[in-house]
């Protein structure tokens, strides 16, 4: 007819509509496939021990920063009821690590919560950890030669302390 356009034809017999269609499918699949994992990761959260979750937060800090933001979370909420300095720095250091780049008022609060644990505990490496996490926030504000500071200072300490697990992320760290 005339004025009408002719219909497209896919070499293989699909039509444009049909392709729209599989296209918002597979999207919709995708999206439900994360935030069903992601609902899952937090369904496991409460029936593990504080130490689980913890090992789990750090276990996920690179890969599901949210959920490990989430076990971080709620392991210092059950040590709030049961002290345990050494695993309370290292949920507070996963939620520094985290909040670092995004919020640096987050990040500040958990290294000053830190300072007073950092006394307690039996590993002097801590204070590395959370000159570091103060690095990363001054990278993060453009304080560049305040980051670069810090970052060798961690370095120096870990170095002292012989800690070298935060040796090897602060260097990681300065780059």
């Amino acid at each position: 007819m005339p004025g009408q356009r002719p219909a497209i034809r896919h070499p293989l017999g699909i039509h444009g509509n049909h392709m729209f269609r599989t296209g918002i499918q597979l999207l919709l699949c995708f999206a439900l496939l994360v935030v069903f994992s992601a609902r899952a990761n937090q369904a496991v959260a409460p029936s593990l021990s504080t130490l689980e979750l913890v090992e789990r937060a750090e276990q996920l800090v690179r890969t599901d920063s949210e959920a490990s933001r989430h076990h971080a979370e709620l392991a210092l909420k059950r040590l709030a009821s049961a002290s345990d300095p050494e695993l309370e720095l290292r949920a507070r250091f996963v939620l520094c690590d985290h909040f670092a780049d995004q919020t640096p008022s987050a990040a500040r609060d958990q290294i000053a919560k830190s300072l007073p644990l950092i006394k307690k505990s039996p590993r002097i490496g801590w204070k590395s950890a959370f000159v570091l996490c103060k690095a990363a926030i001054d990278e993060t504000e453009g304080h560049s030669n305040s980051a670069l500071h810090g970052y060798d200072e961690a370095v120096l300490l870990a170095e002292g302390a012989q800690d070298p697990e935060f040796l090897a992320y602060s260097l990681f760290r300065r780059g």
